[in-house]
């Protein structure tokens, strides 16, 4: 998860014009440490949730890859809004 908050980051923070680069560099690493768990809880929840009850055969397992397929779609577009997020997060914490 903090692979993939990462590169969001990195995408959500190119381009941006500052004075400080520490500064940038700082504010990058808070994002990360805000947002690499709310990613964890919105994914892994759902996948150990997912995993669980296939483990206990409540689940098949051809809906469960349906589910499964469904919620990397729904992450992929979530990822596409915070980098969004992310980057207008990093220019407001720069410019106080």
């Amino acid at each position: 998860m903090y692979a993939i908050t990462s590169i969001i980051c990195a995408i959500g923070s190119n381009g941006i014009a500052v004075e400080n680069e520490e500064a940038l560099k700082q504010t990058v690493n808070v994002a990360k440490l805000i947002f690499t768990p709310t990613n964890a809880l919105m994914l892994l929840a759902v996948l150990g949730n997912t995993f669980g009850k296939v483990k206990d055969q409540v689940l098949e397992e051809e809906k469960a890859s349906k589910r499964l397929i469904i919620l990397i779609i729904l992450f992929i577009i979530v990822l596409f809004f915070e980098t969004s997020y992310i980057r207008n997060f990093i220019t407001g914490v720069l410019q106080i």
